[in-house]
Order: C-alpha cells, then sequence, then structure tokens
C-alpha cells in the first residue's frame, strides 16, 4: 500500500512541477497559450522519463492499489496547485484560456486516445518511455484539461476554477476522463488480440 502512495506522491509532484513552470512562463498577456502549454507537456515528459515513473496513461488497472494512487495523486495536487495558487494567482490561471473550449467531448476523446495510445504501446513494448511522448502529442491542449488523467484534472478543476465550469461539471468530466481511459484500454487490448489472430 505504501508504494502506491509513494506513486501517487510522486505523479502528483510531477504534474505540480509541470504547472509551476507552464505559470512562470506565462508571463504577461502577449504570450500565447501554447507556450506554457508546450513547457508544461515538455517537463512531464522529460521529468517523467528521467526519473523513470510510471506513465499515468500506463497506470489503469480497476485494483486497491490504483484507487490509492489516484487519491494520493489527486490529494498532492491539491495541495501542490493550492500552493502555487497562493503564490502565483494571475500566472496558474491560464489553464481557464478562453481560447481552449470546454467540452465533454473533448475530455472523453482526450482521455480514450491517451490510454488507447498507452495501451498500444504497452503490449508493444513492456516498461518502455514510449509512453512519455504522449503529452507532447497532445501539447496544445492536454495541459488546460489535466493532461486528460482524471487525479489531474481534477485536482487542477478545484483549486482553479474557470468561468463557464461548474465543479460538478468537472467531477462528471473525470468520471468521464476514467471511464474513456478504461475503454481505450480495452480497445487497444482488443485490437491486439485480432491483429495476433
Amino acid at each position: 500500500m505504501w508504494d502506491d502512495v509513494r506513486m501517487g506522491l510522486r505523479s502528483g509532484i510531477l504534474f505540480a512541477v509541470a504547472m509551476t513552470v507552464a505559470a512562470f512562463t506565462a508571463v504577461g498577456s502577449d504570450i500565447p497559450p501554447i507556450v506554457p502549454a508546450l513547457a508544461a507537456s515538455l517537463t512531464i515528459a522529460v521529468l517523467g522519463c528521467a526519473l523513470r515513473l510510471v506513465s499515468p496513461y500506463a497506470d489503469f488497472n480497476l485494483t486497491w492499489g490504483w484507487v490509492v494512487r489516484w487519491v494520493s495523486t489527486f490529494m498532492s495536487v491539491l495541495l501542490a496547485l493550492t500552493l502555487l495558487s497562493q503564490i502565483a494567482p494571475t500566472k496558474v490561471q491560464f489553464v481557464c484560456e478562453p481560447l481552449v473550449p470546454w467540452g465533454t467531448s473533448i475530455v472523453l476523446f482526450g482521455a480514450f486516445f491517451s490510454a488507447w495510445m498507452a495501451g498500444s504501446i504497452s503490449l508493444r513494448t513492456t516498461n518502455s518511455s514510449m509512453h512519455w511522448l504522449i503529452p507532447i502529442m497532445l501539447s496544445w491542449i492536454a495541459p488546460l484539461y489535466g493532461f486528460f488523467h482524471a487525479p489531474w484534472f481534477l485536482a487542477q478543476s478545484v483549486v482553479v476554477p474557470c468561468s463557464g465550469r461548474t465543479i460538478i461539471q468537472c467531477l462528471i468530466g473525470a468520471v468521464a476522463m476514467m471511464v474513456a481511459a478504461l475503454a481505450g484500454k480495452r480497445v487497444a487490448d482488443w485490437m491486439y488480440a485480432v491483429g495476433r489472430n
């Protein structure tokens, strides 16, 4: 159980560091939203790969350990982003960029695609660092949606509420992310099984 708690804490700290880097690159109103989004994506990918962390997209098995990891991830992100929002309150608002639309369909597609890609990679090569390319592929939108990882997204939504997104919508979005990620992983399993037969 403590290993799961540590894995969740590492995941939460990784996300918080990426959002901190992004927040401090979002200086001034003339910076396009792609700059902090790309900074966060590169930070996630480079640190996750360098520290050999388990990708959140590769960690989707409905077990007790999975629940513990996700709860500890959510709590650590909640704490870290709360501290960041106290230190730099206006800089974390880049996640509410009005140019990026809010939609449940975006949440569903992003989570499904991320899990499907991770599932496909895992079925081809075990313990691959290729999972860390997923945030870079979706760098233009993923940071604004918690990289389509439910605990990251939910904690981000609680700490940095965006206009037009109620907490109920964000909670539904987080649940939708979990369901879509599970479906994405299952589709990857199915496609691999069909390809082998």
